[in-house]
């Protein structure tokens, strides 16, 4: 696997897993290289987050257009680091790859997510996990509806004590934006779904963080939306699943290198 032999083991294996569960992983597995090298050529570095990025693209798109990818992921990244320098780190690659594989134009995607960070950091704050969410409604097309419900959102999963409104999970609220299920519905059933998880063998105190828990908990209720058509018409269930996947992903590596870099410190 060449270049992927340096990413951190954990990683390797959740690449190795995804790739098993594709119609044809040797040559995804290729094309996820190929894209690696040539996000590597734009400087992007080698990191989990551009081997996500890379796995993004090889999936979506064919070999021909890696370069188109690549530069447009270049030039959206850009947009976001001119805007907020000290907010724009490797998280937002990921998010940058998924929107340079749709047909959001640059320059006016940018301008949207910098149009929806300035209406949620009131609520959010000046971080980066608000940067992300306002990525993430980018990414789903929302308009000022669903950034209203994400602010309602927040309001309900405090309420609920299920504080998914706090970094690294706040883009997770994004996506609930993009539904229309009632922010209570929401807050209550991740609720009850980390309950359920804290209940199982291997899912306690013991065995995993709560923001891994709580995270892994608004992906379940995330899933159980998603499959639902009365409330996910077909076209939008794809979008959905495509967010649902780069943020799983941006929390995933986050909590990570959280880890990492606590167990490094101890």
């Amino acid at each position: 696997v060449g270049p992927l032999s340096k990413l951190r083991g954990s990683m390797s294996l959740i690449l190795a897993a995804k790739l098993a569960l594709t119609t044809d992983p040797p040559r995804y597995l290729e094309g996820t290289i190929a894209a690696f090298n040539q996000l590597n050529g734009a400087k992007f570095g080698a990191s989990d987050h551009s081997l996500i990025a890379a796995h993004l693209i090889a999936l979506r798109t064919e070999p021909a257009a890696y370069p188109l990818a690549v530069e447009r992921t270049r030039a959206f990244y850009n947009g976001l680091k001119a805007n907020h320098s000290l907010l724009t780190d490797k998280d937002d690659l990921i998010v940058a790859a998924l929107l340079a594989l749709s047909d959001v134009d640059v320059q006016l995607g940018v301008n949207r997510i910098e149009e929806i960070f300035t209406q949620l950091r009131d609520s959010f704050g000046t971080n980066g996990g608000t940067l992300l969410l306002a990525e993430t409604l980018t990414l789903g097309g929302a308009g000022s509806e669903a950034v209203n419900r994400a602010l309602a959102l927040r309001e309900a999963v405090r309420a609920a004590k299920v504080r998914v409104d706090k970094s690294p999970t706040t883009p997770l609220l994004g996506v609930f934006a993009l539904l229309p299920v009632a922010p209570e519905v929401v807050a209550n059933d991740i609720a009850e779904a980390r309950d359920f998880l804290k209940a199982q063998r291997g899912f306690g105190a013991l065995s995993m963080d709560g923001t891994e828990r709580l995270g892994l908990a608004a992906a379940m209720v995330l899933d159980a939306y998603a499959g639902k058509d009365p409330i996910v018409a077909p076209a939008l269930a794809a979008v959905i699943a495509g967010v649902i996947a780069a943020q799983a992903l941006v929390i995933l590596t986050t909590i990570m290198a959280t880890n990492a870099a606590t167990a490094a410190s101890s």
